[in-house]
């Protein structure tokens, strides 16, 4: 049998767990093209959090970060999970929208100016950041498991280590720098055209597949 990790840090995962190398193929996940931007990232003063609301995912340490940042961006929420009525009550002044359906989820991102990406789990090949890229928006993210990987392929200065509260404070500065976030969303696009749409991932997929 041959054996699908979706990034080359869930490949090494199955390695070290004793799975032998040379039945594992790794193939990124994939996702379809949202269309244009109705405004570019520089242009926009929302900042996007789109997932899980649970300790795991890092919202608490978003939220920390925020209370503490001077900044004149927005903080817009879209998810739902165990921490949001506490997360709702410390930071009143973020825009905390629940669980949205996919296309008004990728209506937000065509019009946000950055996604925050503070998962301090070790992800595998996090959608979301790939549905970020495909939109053309930039995404700050930790530098850990698979994020360090495909963030890193539009800019290593997108990464920020995990729970570093003065780290991700520079972060939001860089954020606040219309020219290097337009070029990070430019980037962020042309990295999904190269590796992560249909066209170029279905065929791959339909190739591995006849070697089961």
């Amino acid at each position: 049998a041959t054996f699908l990790a979706s990034s080359a840090f869930l490949r090494q995962t199955y390695v070290l767990g004793g799975m032998p190398p040379e039945r594992i193929v790794t193939k990124p996940n994939f996702t379809t093209d949202p269309g244009p931007r109705r405004t570019a990232p520089q242009d926009s003063d929302v900042v996007l959090y789109v997932g899980r609301l649970a300790p795991e995912k890092g919202v608490d340490f978003m939220i920390r970060l925020w209370e503490q940042a001077e900044t004149g961006l927005r903080l817009r929420v879209i998810g739902d999970g165990p921490s949001r009525s506490g997360l709702e009550g410390r930071h009143p002044k973020g825009e905390f929208v629940g669980r949205q359906p996919a296309e008004v989820v990728a209506s937000e991102m065509l019009s946000a100016r950055v996604l925050l990406f503070p998962s301090t789990a070790f992800e595998a090949c996090p959608l979301t950041i790939l549905e970020a890229f495909a939109a053309g928006l930039p995404v700050l993210a930790n530098r850990r498991g698979a994020m360090r990987k495909f963030v890193g392929m539009v800019d290593d200065e997108w990464l920020r280590e995990p729970e570093d509260l003065q780290d991700w404070a520079d972060g939001l500065a860089l954020i606040e720098d219309d020219h290097r976030t337009a070029r990070a969303g430019t980037r962020a696009r042309a990295v999904y055209e190269s590796s992560f749409t249909p066209e170029i991932s279905l065929p791959i997929y339909m190739e591995i597949t006849t070697c089961f």
